[in-house]
């Protein structure tokens, strides 16, 4: 999967990778790391854009639908792995209240299989990204330790 996405939508693409947190990390985190919304990672990346105007596409990675829905539409030469769990009904007092919400969701078989498929083969194309922008998390740091192509790491 990750190859195939690579080759169709990366190859031959100079490509900005996005690990754009929302979610709990605002709350939980907030006090160490700052808090940020959509437009924060909006500005930064029209900053990155200005700074590198080799990039010709944006790859995008968020646990919140919210920010893939408006982060494609303000950078519309990007793309974002489609039809994967993101948070889509659950309010951010549940959110904080179940700090592990995303591995409790019963919406779908094998959810927590599933779930971890879809970690790594985001994880590994921004590993293969050119630039890589985001929050210091998880993701970020597995892209990093897998890195194949990162000539630049960008931290909000």
């Amino acid at each position: 999967k990750i190859d195939d996405i690579y080759e169709k939508e990366f190859k031959n693409e100079i490509v900005l990778g996005v690990m754009a947190r929302g979610s709990e990390y605002n709350f939980w985190h907030g006090d160490i790391y700052g808090v940020y919304n959509v437009d924060d990672y909006a500005n930064k990346i029209n900053e990155i854009l200005s700074l590198h105007s080799e990039i010709t596409k944006i790859f995008i990675v968020s646990d919140e639908t919210e920010y893939v829905e408006r982060l494609n539409e303000i950078f519309p030469s990007s793309y974002y792995v489609p039809n994967i769990f993101r948070k889509t009904d659950k309010t951010d007092e549940y959110i904080n209240k179940v700090p592990c919400w995303m591995n409790v969701s019963k919406k779908r078989k094998d959810h927590c299989k599933l779930l971890g498929e879809e970690t790594i083969i985001q994880t590994k194309l921004l590993s293969k990204c050119n630039i890589l922008f985001g929050r210091k998390c998880g993701i970020l740091a597995g892209a990093v330790l897998w890195n194949e192509n990162i000539k630049e790491l960008i931290t909000l």
